[in-house]
């Protein structure tokens, strides 16, 4: 097995980083399911947990509605998430990494991350990528794989 010296491993790191967070990189924004968030404008009844159509910080009852008109009588909220990682984003197919079998389609883009933020992506419904000729949202279509010298990085497929 070749061995790597350390100070190549350092300058290779150094590069295929900036190549995520500056040259190539491309903000992008997750979004993943909705929190069930629990109502702060009503108090919940007894019945089935539906609102007791009562402002919980003592206001006055719903009199011209019949339900809270923040989270519809439900007592909670769903609440949308989203966080912003950065990617290397690929629209041409021939700038594609070649990693195993996945059938690429016209609206098949590949994306490249950092394996640190592989857990936000993996949890994402779906993803938006804003460059400067589109504004685009994409969902994943394949296995999130690792990519370059010690797993680093992550490598997947998405579909526009």
């Amino acid at each position: 097995m070749v061995q790597i010296p350390e100070s190549m491993m350092q300058k290779y790191r150094a590069i295929a980083d900036d190549f995520i967070d500056s040259n190539f990189g491309v903000n992008c924004t997750l979004y993943y399911p909705p929190t069930r968030v629990e109502c702060s404008e009503c108090t919940e009844g007894s019945i089935a947990n539906a609102d007791s159509n009562r402002f919980s910080h003592g206001g006055p009852n719903f009199s011209s509605q019949t339900s809270c008109v923040h989270c519809g009588g439900n007592g909670y909220k769903e609440e949308p998430t989203e966080d912003i990682i950065k990617l290397r984003v690929y629209f041409s197919h021939k700038d594609f990494i070649s990693i195993g079998n996945h059938q690429i389609n016209d609206g098949t883009i590949q994306v490249i991350g950092k394996m640190s933020d592989v857990q936000k992506f993996e949890r994402a419904d779906k993803i938006k990528i804003v460059t400067e000729n589109l504004e685009s949202t994409a969902v994943k279509a394949g296995k999130t794989q690792p990519h370059g010298f010690e797993d680093r990085y992550f490598v997947s497929f998405m579909e526009l």
